[in-house]
């Protein structure tokens, strides 16, 4: 069976759903969405996220590796993930066996040969603006 990049491959699992349900069985996971922290490095004026800056452990992370990793696409999101002191050293470690996805803001640099595709957060084409809104000077 060809592994989904997932968005890229609807159909295919909407067939599966169908099929599932039909048999009476479960679908298959595909993608889990991994929240692995509630903190962020920037101060956007547009965010109401929670800044207490709780991460997710590594065990926890690891567990969910180990359940979904061999058949799901792991999409690493947050707050922001790279502030997370271990991540990008396990991303690198594991990313030629894993399909890692990440949202990141990018101010620091993402484990590029490590994530099968990468969102990098920009709300703005003009550094200066870009900077002014996310709190951070030569965020950009």
């Amino acid at each position: 069976m060809r592994q989904s990049m997932y968005w890229d491959d609807f159909n295919r699992r909407v067939d599966e759903t169908v099929t599932a349900i039909r048999s009476g069985s479960e679908p298959p996971v595909r993608r889990v969405a991994i929240f692995v922290t509630d903190f962020c490095n920037f101060n956007c004026q547009y965010c109401n996220g929670d800044r207490k800056g709780k991460h997710m452990s590594e065990a926890v992370f690891r567990d969910i590796m180990a359940k979904y990793g061999d058949t799901a696409i792991l999409h690493i999101t947050g707050g922001e993930p790279s502030i997370v002191p271990w991540l990008y050293p396990l991303l690198r470690q594991h990313g030629g066996k894993y399909r890692f996805h990440l949202n990141t803001n990018g101010f620091i640099e993402p484990p590029f040969n490590s994530v099968r595709r990468l969102k990098v957060s920009l709300d703005s084409c003009n550094p200066v603006y870009w900077d002014k809104l996310v709190g951070r000077r030569n965020a950009f």
